[in-house]
């Protein structure tokens, strides 16, 4: 990353003491931060702007792609990075593998049934990307979308405003007595993980599920309560504008039931 970001974090295994993360590191991590919700699977499409119909990032209506030229957007995305301090990071841990853990929770059963009952998990590089009330979604955000879409009305719409990026994701999965399982060596578990995951995560030879590119994997809303209306002259490099008089956005919360989750929205297209 360049100067924006300050010195990025190199490859951290996540490791809390009792009770501070709860059951899942990773789903703590976005909590701790925020209370961001989790995005499943992981994804390098989201940007700080992004308007959608509903909470869950489904039904996207606005995307900043359609907004500003890719300088422009990789500027913006660039100069809202910050990097992410985790707390209480000590050595190798394992969790307890549960139906809540926030990427292989859902991989429980096929997981359980070749012995695994633990796992650790490692973290590389977590960066938040944030665009501020105030100070960056209401006066220049908005009125940028305003100006390029003056006649799409943003009321009751949700903007994306915090976005939570990891350059690299890897778990690794034990027996009750702490024995390493290599998962590779099951094709069809490869298979079932593959489907349940989704193609963003790999798992190699030594048995490790990872992700090693940078996604996505957490988000926080902002909601149009009042749409100002057109703004005139926003400048598309991202200058501060005046924001539409009368506009008005409030934060949202998001249940856990409320996680983005695309494997619904692929399995309603193959319908």
């Amino acid at each position: 990353m360049n100067h924006y970001i300050g010195c990025c974090f190199s490859l951290i295994l996540v490791a809390v003491l009792a009770g501070c993360f709860a059951s899942d590191p990773v789903a703590g991590l976005l909590k701790s931060n925020g209370g961001f919700a989790v995005v499943r699977p992981p994804s390098d499409g989201e940007y700080l702007g992004d308007v959608h119909r509903n909470k869950n990032l489904l039904a996207k209506s606005i995307s900043m792609k359609d907004v500003m030229s890719p300088d422009a957007l990789k500027q913006m995305m660039d100069s809202r990075a910050a990097s992410v301090d985790i707390g209480s990071i000590s050595g190798n841990k394992s969790f307890s593998l549960s139906a809540e853990a926030a990427y292989v929770g859902i991989a429980k059963g096929d997981l359980e049934i070749k012995g695994a009952r633990k796992y650790s998990v490692s973290i590389s590089n977590p960066l938040i990307y944030d665009s501020p009330f105030d100070s960056h979604l209401v006066p220049v955000l908005i009125p940028q979308i305003k100006n390029r879409f003056p006649d799409v009305n943003l009321e009751g719409k949700y903007i994306v405003r915090s976005l939570l990026r990891v350059d690299g994701l890897e778990y690794q999965f034990f027996r009750e007595d702490g024995g390493k399982i290599n998962i590779s060596a099951d094709q069809q578990l490869v298979k079932n993980l593959t489907a349940k995951l989704g193609t963003e995560w790999k798992i190699t030879n030594e048995g490790t599920l990872k992700i090693t590119k940078p996604r996505y994997i957490g988000y926080r809303l902002a909601r149009v309560d009042k749409d100002g209306g057109v703004v005139v002259g926003a400048a598309p490099g991202g200058t501060r504008q005046k924001a539409a008089p009368g506009t008005k956005v409030s934060k949202v919360p998001i249940s856990e039931h409320e996680d983005r989750d695309l494997r619904e929205a692929r399995k309603k297209a193959h319908r």
